[in-house]
């Protein structure tokens, strides 16, 4: 889905991005969040789309931003901030092993808002992970677009999704006000 949604991008004339993310079997915190410190511009024609727990990233990136600096939108593709009991369990001691330094570590929303113009967060009613109380949070503390996709699961290729034309549209460059009609 990543593959493709870079293909339409760079179709429709957007530079893009895809940084390689260190230990991506294991993802860690600071080493994912300096990824994207070294690869990420700050700008109002900057989008940045994260998947699953690279979601929990780009907030963290987003939260050590500069006063004064930012990004026009940031589309968070399944994003949790907190796995349910059940899911860690059926899933076992690795993922739980994972997961947790990520769960634990506190995120400032309120700091996350202030450096992006507009969020789209996309969720599917069938994840195991990216749950519907996942979703009532971000959208209290976030305030995102929410857009529901219909049985993507984890918006995985094994689920199925090769294409997902709805980060599509969420990754196009606001024009002017935030408030104007996309391009």
């Amino acid at each position: 889905m990543l593959l493709w949604l870079k293909t339409m991008l760079i179709k429709r004339g957007y530079a893009v991005v895809v940084p390689e993310m260190p230990d991506s079997a294991t993802p860690r915190i600071a080493p994912w969040v300096e990824t994207l410190q070294e690869r990420v511009r700050s700008g109002e024609e900057t989008v940045l789309v994260a998947h699953s727990i690279g979601c929990q990233a780009a907030l963290r990136f987003l939260e050590g931003m500069p006063q004064g600096s930012g990004i026009a939108d940031l589309v968070l593709i399944a994003p949790w901030l907190a796995l349910d009991e059940k899911i860690l369990r059926e899933e076992g001691e690795e993922v739980r092993a994972v997961a947790k330094p990520w769960m634990d570590a506190p995120i400032n929303l309120e700091k996350v808002k202030q450096h992006a113009r507009h969020i789209t967060a996309i969720f599917s009613d069938n994840d195991p992970y990216a749950t519907p109380a996942q979703m009532e949070l971000l959208k209290e503390k976030l305030k995102p677009e929410i857009v529901v996709e219909h049985e993507k699961g984890h918006f995985r290729q094994s689920d199925g999704v090769i294409e997902l034309q709805s980060a599509f549209d969420a990754a196009i460059v606001w024009e002017g006000d935030p408030r104007e009609e996309r391009r």
